[in-house]
């Protein structure tokens, strides 16, 4: 860790040097944690002392780690309190006899100065067999008469705070053994859990973890029948309902993304067969992105289409008993489930040439995502029948908000979000370009997320080549010597594919919905405010670093924004909400929720599929944030 800052440092300021200590505090544990050699466990410990024996107590400590060989342990904690923690790593498949040596002559240190063994963290096991020598006799049988009144038969945790076995700290010790390196530093912490979209449903990404280790521990002693539970059940528990979305890593202490370890598994799982299909999609993309488009066009007007039967169509049980039967025959993880929420029809945009008006000056590379051709705009009512998104002049519209229509309505069938670019591009009076061919070409997300690693490259060389020509012939016949143009896209999981596919072009990427907060809205003129818009940010804009541009987007364009508390990722991820439609059910569930208790005029967010997932998840149509500030700059 480097100097801190001086106190008069210039463009320093107590806050900036505030976050930037703290970050240093936080990263401490990651570092060691994260670096630790390979099978080795990561043990962290929480002790405190009176204010004025702590250097003592910390000199103590660095004695201790050297002594015993505990090389790059750290000290940190809250020093105002006494309060300090400390992280060793320990090969406990080699034995045991050092750390049980150490973790003596710690108690004895700690004790010396007049500590407590534990501060924030309970006793748990590992200090119960001390806890009589830090309190003395009298104070520890009143403690086990208690126990006793409170639980005569001891079976609430039994050997917890209380042991009378003294070498119960060195029992059970578990082992961590090698796995797969995308996840190997794992230190089981379960700061993913929170974020996790399975969590509530199968596993979370700590779990899935440890389940690769319990399998290879169960393997080397030799009990195949756990091993066989496991792999049994972690088709569908680990792989099949993990939505790849990365969230995990944005609360990993050791930045470890869970999605990539499930990727690797997938592409491991994954036949010659299907492997072939994804290969040959790869090199036919354009007329796969039309024949899903007609599909999906196809089954959403049959779902919708002839007289009802308990509020539903009843032409949809065609679809749903087509789908079912795919199911039942090839897998759910092959064939999508039948979608209420899919949209009537696949959208027909325009894929190549300029955007705006043809004089005006070349600002960006556009490309559209192919999801804008699977996956038409959305209708204006929602998946379970409910009133317009906008606060339209309809009946429903106005009956859902309670209020008569105003400000930027939401029209019947919604633009989407390329065609809803290209009037914002028109009345921003900038033009951009979109390359030829580019039909036939995907940021490679949905092949990286089956695992399908060859097809994925391929894709992205063939997108790498075509964007970085467009962006440089452009850039420089705008202004001769100038650099490339940055390349927009509109849908933000794809922006993070085509960053994977740039990288180290020095093009920059942007979403959409960056570009047009900061290169266009300032050039637009809101005259139709909304009266109020909900906000569902995803994964993507989390990890682009863009939701505050869909935040502000939104608040530009209506009087009142509503950001659930609960929100979170909505696991649709592509076509895993059509493969596991439970698993969007599941992560969405509290969301929906808190969204139910305070109806809002518009619903926005900034990738369709993560529409068509909140759609499903809320009986509300979900569209692009671009759509509602090209309605409320008309």
């Amino acid at each position: 860790m480097g100097p801190c800052p001086h106190p008069t440092a210039p463009h320093s300021t107590p806050t900036s040097r505030t976050a930037a200590l703290w970050t240093a505090r936080k990263g401490l544990y990651a570092a060691v944690a994260g670096a630790r050699p390979t099978g080795s466990t990561a043990l962290l410990e929480d002790i405190a002392v009176p204010v004025g024996h702590l250097a003592a107590t910390c000199a103590g400590l660095e004695t201790l780690f050297e002594r015993h060989g505990y090389d790059e342990s750290v000290i940190f904690g809250h020093a105002k309190d006494g309060n300090i923690h400390f992280l060793l790593n320990e090969h406990l498949d080699q034995g045991s006899d050092r750390l049980e040596a150490f973790t003596e002559q710690m108690v004895e240190l700690v004790l010396d100065q007049g500590g407590n063994l534990k501060a924030e963290h309970g006793t748990g096991r590992v200090m119960a067999p001390f806890v009589e020598r830090q309190y003395g006799t009298a104070l520890y049988e009143v403690m086990r008469e208690i126990k006793r009144l409170v639980d005569p038969l001891g079976i609430l945790n039994p050997g917890v705070v209380l042991t009378d076995d003294p070498q119960a700290h060195m029992r059970d010790l578990k082992p961590v053994v090698p796995i797969e390196e995308e996840a190997d530093r794992c230190v089981e912490c379960g700061y993913c859990e929170p974020v996790c979209p399975s969590r509530d449903l199968t596993l979370t990404p700590r779990q899935r973890i440890v389940l690769r280790r319990e399998e290879k521990l169960a393997a080397q002693r030799g009990d195949t029948a756990t091993v066989r539970a496991i792999q049994e059940s972690y088709d569908y528990e680990g792989l099949a309902t993990c939505a790849v979305d990365g969230m995990c890593v944005t609360a990993c202490p050791v930045g470890i993304n869970t999605g990539d370890l499930v990727r690797r598994l997938r592409a491991e799982q994954a036949g010659p067969a299907e492997s072939a299909a994804w290969s040959a999609a790869a090199g036919r993309w354009g007329a796969v992105t039309r024949g899903a488009s007609a599909a999906v066009g196809v089954a959403g007007a049959i779902g919708t289409a002839g007289p009802t039967v308990a509020g539903r169509p009843a032409a949809a049980a065609l679809p749903r008993l087509a789908t079912a039967a795919g199911r039942a025959l090839l897998g759910a993880d092959t064939v999508p489930d039948y979608r209420p929420e899919l949209p009537r029809s696949g959208g027909a945009v325009r894929r190549s040439g300029g955007r705006g008006r043809a004089s005006a000056e070349t600002v960006a590379v556009l490309m559209p995502s192919c999801t804008g051709t699977m996956f038409g705009p959305a209708e204006g009512s929602g998946p379970n029948g409910g009133g317009c998104s906008g606060a339209c002049a309809c009946s429903g519209g106005a009956a859902r908000s309670g209020a008569a229509a105003a400000g930027a309505g939401a029209s019947a069938a919604g633009l989407g979000v390329t065609r809803a670019l290209d009037r914002l591009l028109e009345r921003a009076r900038v033009r951009a370009v979109v390359p030829e061919g580019i039909e036939g070409l995907c940021c490679g997300t949905p092949f990286s997320s089956k695992g399908m690693t060859d097809a994925k490259e391929r894709m992205r060389a063939r997108l790498r080549e075509a964007l970085v020509a467009t962006a440089r012939r452009e850039g420089a016949s705008h202004e001769p010597g100038a650099a490339a143009l940055p390349v927009v896209v509109d849908a933000a999981s794809c922006t993070e594919g085509v960053l994977a596919a740039l990288e180290g072009t020095g093009i920059e990427v942007i979403d959409a919905t960056t570009f047009v907060r900061r290169e266009l809205l300032g050039r637009l003129s809101v005259s139709a405010r909304a009266q109020s818009v909900t906000v569902h940010p995803t994964c993507s804009t989390t990890h682009l670093g863009a939701t505050d541009d869909l935040v502000a987007l939104a608040g530009a364009c209506a009087e009142e924004v509503v950001l659930p508390v609960a929100w979170g990722c909505c696991a649709y991820a592509g076509d895993r909400g059509m493969l596991h439609p439970e698993l969007t059910a599941s992560a969405t569930r509290a969301e929906a929720a808190e969204i139910a208790q305070h109806p809002t005029d518009w619903y926005v967010s900034a990738n369709r599929t993560c529409e068509l997932g909140m759609s499903a998840a809320t009986g509300q149509t979900y569209r692009h944030v671009l759509e509602l500030v090209e309605a409320a700059t008309r």
